[in-house]
């Protein structure tokens, strides 16, 4: 195979270790020389691997993306050499490849010939910032299964607080299950916990939060006492990535945007990926800041 890149580098990245493979012209003669290590994935494991490319004098280094074993090899790596992330699926579509050899060498021989298409890996603050979104989504979703477990858990003990209350989880829905969790069982002294509104339906109320057996009731609602607030804790995290986010989106010449970035962070759709909004979303008033998310790219585009 023709050779494109002159000093490739491949590593076979696996949980414990990372088999490195490098590929250079050889010493005499016009031949190609091979060089093989094996390093721990520790961060001391990682700095020594670095330094062991950077004495053959790599000019880029590949590896596939298997699980997430390959980001830390990535954020030690990335200030230093020339990356390119592969779909290990085509890898394996290329022909050609001899049982013998193994992954580390048959990848740097595909990178060397430059066969191998890189995948998209987004820069260092978008990555920061979609792994908070994304713990973010993971809360929300973790917090809807929960209070659908709760209307079950009410459901099966007959009290019917969701046909009366819009939000079982609101102020007046929580100090009702704290009572019940308490021990209250007459409904006349849980109706009287509801507020603002709810004040009118008292009647309506009291024969709600009547239950056949409260026993059952403590043993549903105990487990789910302390289920989040409205607030999770990433919500307090995100907001000090948008500036440098809205500086970055500033920057590019060719983005004009009317309504900040920071106005995209009080929809929780939107919130939930990085710079990302589905086209079902909401256009903000006169920015039309429409973004979507395809193979993970960032894409924000501002109508006049």
């Amino acid at each position: 195979m023709e050779t494109i890149v002159e000093r490739p580098a491949a590593l076979d990245v696996h949980k414990a270790q990372v088999t490195a493979c490098v590929r250079v012209p050889a010493a005499e003669g016009d031949g190609r020389e091979q060089h093989m290590a094996e390093f721990a994935t520790t961060v001391r494991g990682l700095l020594t691997l670095r330094d062991w490319l950077a004495a053959h004098r790599v000019e880029q280094v590949t590896m596939e993306a298997t699980g997430v074993f390959w980001k830390p090899v990535w954020a030690i790596l990335e200030d230093d050499f020339p990356l390119l992330l592969v779909n290990a699926r085509h890898v394996k579509q290329v022909p050609g490849r001899k049982t013998d050899v193994s992954d580390a060498a048959w990848l740097c021989q595909l990178a060397e010939a430059g066969l191998l298409r890189a995948s998209f890996v987004p820069p260092k603050p978008i990555r920061a910032l979609r792994n908070l979104t994304r713990y973010r989504k993971a809360q929300i979703q973790e917090r809807s299964r929960e209070a659908n477990r709760l209307h079950k858990a009410l459901e099966d003990t007959g009290i019917k607080l969701d046909c009366v209350a819009t939000d079982i989880l609101g102020v007046s829905g929580r100090a009702m299950l704290d009572a019940l969790v308490a021990g209250t069982t007459d409904p006349e002294l849980l109706a009287e916990l509801a507020r603002g509104r709810l004040r009118h339906k008292l009647p309506a109320l009291r024969e709600a939060a009547f239950a056949d057996s409260f026993s059952v009731v403590w043993s549903h609602l105990e487990p789910r006492r302390g289920l989040p607030e409205r607030r999770l804790p990433a919500d307090s995290w995100l907001p000090g990535h948008w500036p440098a986010q809205e500086a970055r989106w500033a920057s590019l010449g060719k983005t004009r945007m009317s309504t900040p970035i920071s106005a995209i962070s009080t929809s929780a759709a939107v919130r939930a990926t990085p710079g990302i909004v589905s086209s079902s979303s909401r256009c903000l008033e006169k920015g039309a800041i429409s973004c979507s998310i395809r193979s993970e790219r960032v894409a924000i585009v501002s109508s006049r």
